[in-house]
Formats: structure tokens, C-alpha cells, sequence
């Protein structure tokens, strides 16, 4: 990452060059709706528990 990227990210938390939509769909989420504004940086994404969602919560190690 460019040193102005992680700088931003140190002070502010945020780093603006990932690919939202990508992130969501890999998620395994079903989209049902998903908007921008802002040029693209902010993103609303209204999802819910894709298919074989339910199962990965309950094998997770953490959910035992």
C-alpha cells in the first residue's frame, strides 16, 4: 500500500482503496440491496445470511 494509505489508515481507521462490493459477496451474504454515495466511499449494504451461513456460525470455534 502506498505510505499515504497507511498513514490514513493509522490516524483515521479507514483505508479507501478496498473493494467493498467485492468484500461483501465473497462474505457469503445474500445482498439484497446495496447503494454508494460519496463517490463511491460509502457504501450501504442491506444483507442477510447466505446459504450455509448458519452451519459456518455453528462449526466456528468460537461458537461452542
Amino acid at each position: 500500500l502506498p505510505v499515504r494509505t497507511l498513514a490514513h489508515a493509522a490516524k483515521w481507521g479507514c483505508i479507501w482503496n478496498r473493494d467493498i462490493a467485492a468484500i461483501a459477496k465473497e462474505s457469503g451474504l445474500a445482498i439484497e440491496y446495496m447503494t454508494t454515495w460519496h463517490f463511491g466511499t460509502t457504501y450501504y449494504i442491506i444483507g442477510r445470511p447466505g446459504e450455509g451461513a448458519a452451519s459456518a456460525v455453528a462449526t466456528s470455534p468460537a461458537a461452542g
